[in-house]
């Protein structure tokens, strides 16, 4: 053992890392600063780390080994800390590794600073965004710990890209808490940054974290949601019982409550109604106790929002603010997403109808044992007849919504005193567009409106101002709208089906338009329910439509084909990877003869060229030549992919470079040679 007082402890838990330990052990006694001591604690391996940290603790007297029984990553630091003789302390996972001069820079960083804490940049391998926004970027200074901790980026929740004071940690008497088995870094954050004299954020990227080992933090933080919410709410605890006794919850109660509300938030979206409501009752209980639940009223807007919702604020009672209707589709993970970005809005306050078909009906069972919101119903009119809220959504559940969407869809309606409320989808398979704009565009004149609260907000207009532009500008689909129930009745309308939206919008008082994408489609599978029901009923929706309008057919027929051919074309957009896609084929051109759309009218009749084009291009062919089609987009699509996948080789050869140096970018080259060799005969075959 080296006997000259290091100036940096590196401390290293160890737990079945054999296949990683070496590199990182390399990277950590090739460092440029050599008064350092590497304390490595073999937490009860069972594959040959320990083997191998003897070997290396052999060759290296700065290399300290211990072996221990395993009791988890914290006890190890925390004995690690026992033995520490540094001046400053830093923590390096053993499956990652760090600059070779990253010891050096650190400790010049704390010595011109005089700083206790020094926060530094690193890279994620593979890249996992929010942890590379949790590594430092800018350079900064702080004298205010607390300031830094909320302030800095960086400073929370990892403790690998920082190094400590050991003097901090002592002085404070700071250690892990052992009984947290998730966050147990973040919580450490909180007990040593108050008590920093002086923080320092560096921007070198320093630490390299490795985020595809099966069994590290980084595979434990992506396990099921709930049970990481329970650790969560465990660090939660810890904190605000260690700042209520330092007193600190006093001072800096509103920024401990607006973390705690970030920490939760991003999982409670996707839990069921009664898990977030067993958590809520938990973390009320909590604040409570504290005294942290009177400082809601003090957060910023959007805050409050989110907190109402994470504690479950909005009473669960008679009064609904909407009505959802939702069909089901074939794919049960894409329902899933649907489903819970519905059931976990901010405004809590709605009924959701669900319409099984035949698809769902166990996945409705399912959600109606989680969640007491959930009605089902047998039919769309039944679910529409049922419904009791002011407003009414129907949509599939193959339809994502953003967190929000609902209430900021029922807060422009009622702020316009509008009867349907429509916005763009994230896709633009919709074709939605900004109707004030298309007005002009189109008429030459621009759009009279009833309401416009800023410059590109949400607009509001009576029907008749939008002359025939008004279908094919917020489309004919019901999936992107919220309807108040009182004009449904008031129209006789049963069904939000092309029929339905379209004779709500004709009658509506007034329809506000708002630009922001609410909503997207995550399935790419099309389901032949729609256009078989089309025929089956003989296009009953578009010749309902047709007959409603029959006293401004001239006006109104140019808008229904439009938006009839807007609804195929999204579909076939939609279908083009399913396999049911030549029985669509075959609908959809009997759909357009019967209709006549591409003989009755030329092309300039169309408002949307693209819809236009891929008509005329579907319907031009026979069923051989689709196919000869399909191979020739499938050869380009395998091009395409051979030209990606040499982009990311020559990518991962710059990162090799960047990261390993000349030899070890030879050794990745010979990596990836089998794949090189793939790609040449992928484009051999190509040119054949």
């Amino acid at each position: 053992m080296t006997t000259t007082q290091p100036q940096v402890s590196i401390i290293v838990p160890v737990f079945n890392t054999e296949a990683y330990l070496s590199e990182c052990l390399s990277s950590l006694t090739g460092q440029t600063l050599k008064e350092i001591e590497i304390i490595c604690v073999d937490d009860g391996s069972t594959d040959g780390s320990g083997n191998l940290l003897d070997s290396w603790a052999a060759g290296d007297q700065r290399v300290r080994v211990f072996h221990r029984e395993n009791s988890g990553v914290s006890a190890s630091r925390n004995f690690a800390l026992e033995k520490a003789r540094g001046e400053f302390i830093l923590f390096v996972d053993s499956d990652d590794f760090i600059e070779r001069f990253a010891c050096e820079r650190l400790v010049r960083t704390a010595q011109e600073d005089h700083s206790d804490i020094v926060v530094f940049g690193g890279l994620t391998f593979p890249s996992v965004a929010w942890i590379d926004n949790c590594l430092a970027t800018t350079r900064a200074v702080f004298s205010d710990g607390v300031k830094a901790l909320f302030e800095g980026r960086g400073s929370y929740p990892l403790m690998c890209n920082k190094m400590y004071r050991r003097s901090l940690i002592e002085e404070n008497g700071l250690r892990f808490n052992s009984e947290l088995s998730l966050g147990e870094d973040n919580a450490f954050q909180f007990m040593a940054f108050p008590f920093a004299r002086k923080i320092s954020f560096s921007a070198d990227m320093l630490y390299h974290y490795r985020c595809d080992r099966e069994g590290s933090a980084i595979a434990t933080f992506y396990s099921d949601r709930m049970p990481k919410l329970n650790k969560h709410l465990a660090v939660v605890s810890y904190v605000v019982r260690s700042w209520s006794e330092k007193g600190l919850s006093k001072t800096y109660g509103k920024q401990l409550l607006s973390w705690i509300i970030s920490f939760v938030f991003d999982d409670l979206q996707f839990v069921s109604f009664g898990d977030r409501i067993s958590f809520a009752d938990k973390l009320n209980k909590l604040l409570t106790r504290f005294g942290l639940d009177q400082l809601i009223a003090e957060l910023e807007p959007g805050e409050q929002e989110v907190a109402h919702f994470i504690l479950a604020h909005q009473e669960m009672g008679a009064s609904t603010s909407i009505s959802i209707v939702l069909t089901c589709c074939p794919d049960e993970d894409v329902a899933e997403r649907s489903f819970t970005s519905l059931a976990n809005q901010s405004e809590q306050r709605l009924e959701i109808i669900v319409v099984p078909g035949r698809y769902g009906k166990g996945r409705a069972e399912r959600w109606q044992r989680l969640d007491p919101r959930i009605v089902i119903a047998d039919s769309v009119s039944g679910a529409i007849a049922a419904a009791r809220s002011p407003w009414v959504l129907q949509t599939r559940d193959n339809a994502v919504f953003q967190w929000g969407a609902l209430r900021e869809l029922e807060e422009v309606g009622e702020r316009f005193h509008a009867d349907v409320v429509a916005c763009p989808d994230s896709t633009g398979l919709l074709r939605c567009r900004d109707i004030a704009r298309v007005v002009e565009t189109n008429m030459g004149c621009l759009l009279t409106t009833v309401g416009q609260a800023e410059p590109d907000g949400p607009i509001a207009f009576e029907p008749s101002m939008a002359s025939d532009l008004l279908f094919q500008s917020v489309s004919l689909a019901s999936t992107n709208k919220l309807v108040r129930r009182d004009l449904m009745i008031r129209s006789h309308v049963d069904s939000m089906n092309e029929c339905g939206v379209g004779v709500c919008l004709a009658k509506a008082s007034r329809v506000c338009f708002t630009p922001r994408r609410l909503m997207g489609f995550c399935s790419y599978t099309f389901d032949t329910s729609w256009i078989n029901g089309l025929f089956s009923t003989g296009f009953e929706p578009f010749t309902l439509l047709d007959a409603t309008f029959s006293s401004e057919v001239n006006v109104r027929q140019r808008e229904i084909d439009n938006a009839v051919l807007t609804k195929l074309m999204a579909e076939y957009r939609l279908m083009k990877a399913n396999s049911n896609k030549g029985e669509f084929i075959k609908r959809a051109k009997q759909l357009i003869e019967q209709r006549g759309l591409l003989t009755a009218h030329d092309a300039g009749y169309y408002f949307d060229q693209d819809d236009y084009s891929d008509a005329l291009e579907m319907v031009q062919r026979d069923t051989e030549d689709y196919v000869a089609f399909e191979i020739d987009a499938r050869i380009e699509r395998l091009g395409e992919c051979i030209a990606s996948v040499e982009s990311a080789i020559g990518e991962k050869d710059r990162e090799l470079h960047y990261v390993y140096g000349s030899t070890s970018l030879k050794v990745g080259l010979k990596v990836t040679a089998p794949l090189r060799w793939m790609v040449r005969q992928a484009k051999s075959l190509l040119r054949r």
